[in-house]
């Protein structure tokens, strides 16, 4: 019998092989209005085809308020860590381990997709990020890094965050 061969996880596999460049953060702003309008066309389809969709609803994010250097270390948290943490786990580890099995990108961005949809815990929420992932996915597989991604997810939860604790728009 012939031994498996064990396919190492490395910074490639990742998308973490290179510094994020300028043409990442170009890619990813756009990545993000491709992903806003996808958005909102998804909603008002989704609105019509299930009564009771609540497309409004907030995420649960387990804080309702942020006050003095709370704010500050809130934003550092949802707009920085957390994106970058969620990208390298979803678009970088799990993306880059089906794609290095050779699952085709399609089928690899939607499972990716719909886990990171599930993980988020609720329908419109689940609707929302599973949009952002397969933008993201599509952007890593063309860049071959996760950088893309990581700006698209770290200016939807900037935009968030400010909505929610700065100007804050009742939940």
């Amino acid at each position: 019998s012939v031994p498996a061969v064990r396919k190492t996880t490395n910074r490639k596999t990742l998308g973490v092989h290179r510094p994020m460049t300028w043409a990442d953060i170009g890619l990813g702003v756009a990545g993000y209005v491709i992903y806003f309008v996808v958005l909102l066309c998804a909603t008002v389809v989704i609105v019509q085809l299930i009564p009771g969709y609540n497309a409004t609803q907030a995420q649960d994010l387990g804080v309702t308020g942020l006050f003095g250097a709370e704010r500050l270390i809130g934003f550092l948290v949802f707009a920085i860590v957390v994106p970058l943490v969620e990208e390298f786990i979803m678009r970088g580890f799990l993306y880059g381990k089906l794609r290095q099995a050779r699952m085709p990108m399609w089928p690899a961005a939607v499972i990716v997709s719909v886990l990171f949809g599930l993980a988020h815990g609720q329908w419109n929420v689940g609707v929302d990020t599973f949009i952002l992932s397969m933008v993201a996915c599509y952007l890593r597989e063309v860049t071959g890094t996760i950088w893309p991604g990581v700006v698209i997810h770290m200016v939807k939860n900037a935009v968030a965050y400010v909505l929610l604790f700065v100007v804050m728009i009742p939940r």
